[in-house]
């Protein structure tokens, strides 16, 4: 955590924050009473199974997400998503493992389609993404969707009709009004020169190089008194999960989900190349505890108490007695227990998305009956659906006409 205010040193999660768009240009608050309510996708599955009542979650749209894949506790989502009171929209490129339970997908753009702006993560940089094609079939952006809905449903306003180019316009100068680092970035600029460095005074380009923080004592605070404002403790402390009370009392591992080398999260995880480079499904663990169970390389059961699947084992000192590692990513339809010809779909990875801290690996013997396996996991709709149209990943999704119903439990009216 030293050589702050130097270059290349210091400690950042995230450039973002030079950059914070004016929330009223953004998302218009005061023209949409009253202020909708938030729901954190960590808690998705057990918003829709009644956590979130009052009222209850009727409907879903999915845009730039495949939760079943990338969110904690994905058997409770695929069981809220197969709800049958619940309608879901899905705007995706690709079958997702989340797609595969909408009522409708509907075709999305990819970055090499649409206009977009993009704010800097790790640098400091705004970039303007032009189009290098025009969109494949009937995909549409996030924005154009938005724009399709607000005809739909007689909205007049005019920001919910504007070209994506004068939305960007009006935000950025909105925003550059009180963001001095927006200086001198306009549209137009951006339009030519592509990608522009945020505007920084001379001396100032190098965070913290005058050694002040913007902290009530103007240092780097580990104790920071101002949390108690928020009900919060000021000194980070160590919450042991609830799964923990038992480790160790039995034979009990911690997992961890740590990050695929070759997919980003879920995204890339259908691509045949990087399955190639990344291989099947893997669990590391330790040669101890791997011969404490009579574990070799090879298939094993692992379960905890919300769920299981089959890994391939990875016997490892590079990891601790004690725990096992699985990355993170893979889709459920990919795994080695993804989805058969029939239909049926296992329990769709306890191991990424949960994030559970203790586990139970058994070897492969333990394989267990096929019939059980799949209880309770049918895809609804008519999977014939997916092998007519060739929509299985890494097909791309390119155009919606009725096929896309994957879920036919009501009458839908055309989108």
């Amino acid at each position: 955590m030293g050589q702050y205010g130097v270059a290349g040193g210091g400690l950042s999660y995230s450039t973002g924050g030079y950059v914070n768009w004016d929330a009223q240009t953004l998302g218009h608050a005061d023209e949409c009473p009253p202020t909708p309510r938030r729901i954190n996708m960590n808690r998705i599955g057990a918003a829709l199974l009644g956590e979130v009542n009052d009222p209850p979650i009727m409907s879903l749209f999915v845009y730039c997400a495949n939760p079943v894949a990338s969110s904690p506790n994905a058997a409770a989502i695929v069981e809220g998503l197969k709800r049958e009171d619940l309608f879901t929209v899905v705007h995706e490129q690709f079958m997702t493992d989340t797609a595969r339970y909408a009522d409708i997908i509907l075709p999305a753009t990819t970055q090499l389609e649409q206009v977009d702006l993009h704010k800097a993560y790790g640098h400091r940089y705004l970039q303007y993404n032009a189009p290098a094609i025009a969109p494949l079939g009937e995909c549409k952006s996030n924005w154009d969707v938005s724009r399709v809905l607000a005809t739909a449903l007689g909205y007049s306003e005019p920001w919910l009709h504007e070209e994506p180019e004068a939305a960007i316009r009006r935000i950025l100068d909105a925003t550059r009004a009180s963001n001095p680092h927006l200086e001198g970035i306009t549209l137009e600029r951006l339009q030519a020169e592509g990608t522009v460095r945020l505007h920084f005074p001379p001396g100032s380009e190098i965070p913290f190089a005058d050694g002040y923080f913007p902290t009530p004592s103007g240092k780097v605070e580990l104790y920071a008194a101002k949390m108690r404002e928020y009900g919060l403790d000021p000194l980070p402390e160590y919450v042991e999960p609830e799964e923990f009370r038992t480790y160790g009392a039995d034979d009990t591992l911690v997992l961890i989900s740590g990050a695929s080398h070759h997919y980003v999260s879920s995204s890339l995880a259908n691509q045949p190349s990087l399955q190639a480079k990344e291989g099947v499904p893997f669990i590391e663990i330790n040669p101890a505890d791997a011969a404490a169970r009579s574990i070799t390389a090879g298939d094993v059961i692992v379960e905890s108490a919300r769920g299981w699947c089959r890994l391939r084992a990875v016997i490892s000192d590079a990891v601790p007695p004690g725990v096992v590692v699985a990355p993170k990513g893979p889709w459920a339809q990919h795994s080695p227990d993804g989805a058969t010809s029939t239909g049926r779909h296992p329990m769709h990875w306890p191991i990424s998305p949960v994030r559970v801290p203790s586990t139970r690996i058994s070897c492969g013997c333990d394989r267990r009956d096929e019939n059980a396996m799949c209880e309770g996991q049918h895809a609804k709709g008519n999977v014939s659906a997916f092998r007519m149209l060739h929509c299985l990943s890494p097909h791309r999704i390119t155009n919606n006409r009725n096929g896309w119903r994957v879920r036919p439990k009501r009458k839908l009216a055309n989108i």
